[in-house]
């Protein structure tokens, strides 16, 4: 079965172009009856290793249509290290032909048990944020007005009303 994380070879704009993309996401479309697959396209930085790319964003593809492929994290580089086969160094190692998506369902969504914010005690915790930013201002624009000038201190008291407004706000 599919899993997020999973690294896949999914088809690219060419015939022979080798694609490979790590799954960050699945859903089931009721319309079509299929699963598709959120992935993020992976680099080729050299020596069989790809590494994750954000600038490419992601692409939607058809589950049926992956492959899932043999490949180890090496944290050292950031990237996958994707196997070949042995016998033709130019064939990707693959975990299956195609991912088996009989019975297939998603594992249900684990929800965190936690405090419940309610506005009273968000209200408390905003006002206390508040009023440490701006006594954290005052006295920062005090020691840096008396140990750098006016000037910087004057900038020091801009960017703490700045993150009180965003605290406000």
């Amino acid at each position: 079965f599919p899993k997020i994380g999973d690294i896949i070879e999914y088809p690219g704009k060419w015939s022979n172009e080798l694609s490979l993309g790590e799954i960050r996401g699945l859903q089931f479309i009721d319309f079509d009856k299929k699963w598709i697959a959120d992935i993020l396209p992976l680099k080729d930085i050299g020596e069989n290793q790809f590494s994750r790319t954000k600038s490419f964003g992601t692409i939607i593809e058809n589950v049926e249509d992956l492959k899932p492929v043999r490949a180890i994290y090496v944290s050292s580089s950031n990237a996958f290290q994707v196997r070949f086969q042995s016998d033709d160094p130019s064939k990707i190692r693959y975990s299956g032909e195609r991912y088996n998506l009989e019975n297939f369902k998603l594992p249900p969504a684990k929800i965190i048990e936690g405090e419940k914010l309610d506005s009273k005690v968000y209200e408390d915790l905003k006002r206390r944020m508040l009023s440490d930013v701006l006594i954290f201002n005052i006295f920062g624009t005090v020691l840096m007005s008396l140990g750098f000038g006016f000037e910087n201190g004057a900038i020091f008291s801009l960017g703490g009303l700045f993150a009180a407004a965003y605290i406000v706000l």
